[in-house]
């Protein structure tokens, strides 16, 4: 999608419209990237794709990660000369070789992309020595942790592998929330994808705090007069 469908209503209608168009029994499968595609941190922000991650790793169905999303790395200027994209050699502007930098290992030369003194095919992202697997690895709130934890959260709760989906009304237009449930548990999504905070009166008594998009929240919250911050999203757990 591009950014000016990246809202809470869009991205609700359009789950909704997949999920009651699917028969019983179906499967679906979420893409919010790929290499003829501009990089959802590029799309959205490197903030909001926080955002991104939560909703396609908490969806029902099968998620799909575009390389490099996992650290929120963004599209590569690439200068004329270096695109090997045909269509992007014919028309700059048309080209699809920005999202195809290579993957950020670490802040090596070539980014560990290469063997040392091997030029890549294409360039770095200026901050490849700041974005790269092996600095997100150690920091406490990174991106790729983030995406670690909902992963390790995915493949240890049933309810957000294989429950059920429904989505919930909200007083904000720039929220989306919905519930995932296994077997009587339940686990409430709520994203902003707004930069502002948002005040939602959730329909919810207490939740458990499971994941936040920063990893810096934790306990039991009272959901029925919640404050979202901007560009964040939650996972509750409902008791």
């Amino acid at each position: 999608m591009e950014l000016s469908s990246w809202n809470a209503q869009t991205i609700r209608a359009c789950v909704d419209g997949y999920e009651n168009a699917l028969p019983e029994g179906a499967w679906p499968n979420w893409v919010l990237g790929n290499h003829d595609r501009s990089r959802i941190a590029t799309r959205i922000g490197r903030k909001q794709s926080r955002v991104a991650q939560l909703l396609l790793l908490t969806l029902r169905g099968t998620p799909t990660c575009y390389y490099g999303d996992e650290l929120g790395m963004q599209d590569v200027h690439v200068p004329l000369e270096m695109m090997h994209d045909p269509q992007g050699k014919d028309n700059p502007l048309h080209s699809r070789d920005p999202q195809r930098s290579p993957m950020q290992w670490n802040n090596e030369d070539s980014a560990g992309f290469c063997a040392p003194g091997v030029v890549p095919w294409l360039p770095l992202a200026e901050d490849y020595q700041q974005c790269n697997v092996e600095v997100e690895q150690k920091e406490e709130h990174s991106h790729l942790l983030a995406v670690r934890t909902l992963l390790s959260l995915r493949r240890s709760i049933p309810a957000l592998n294989i429950g059920t989906y429904e989505s919930i009304e909200l007083n904000s237009k720039e929220c989306f929330g919905y519930v995932r449930e296994h077997e009587g548990k339940r686990y409430l999504i709520v994203l902003n994808f707004s930069d502002q905070e948002q005040s939602l009166s959730l329909p919810f008594k207490e939740g458990v705090v499971v994941f936040s998009t920063h990893l810096n929240h934790t306990g039991s919250i009272e959901l029925a007069d919640f404050v979202l911050p901007g560009n964040e999203g939650y996972v509750f757990e409902i008791v």
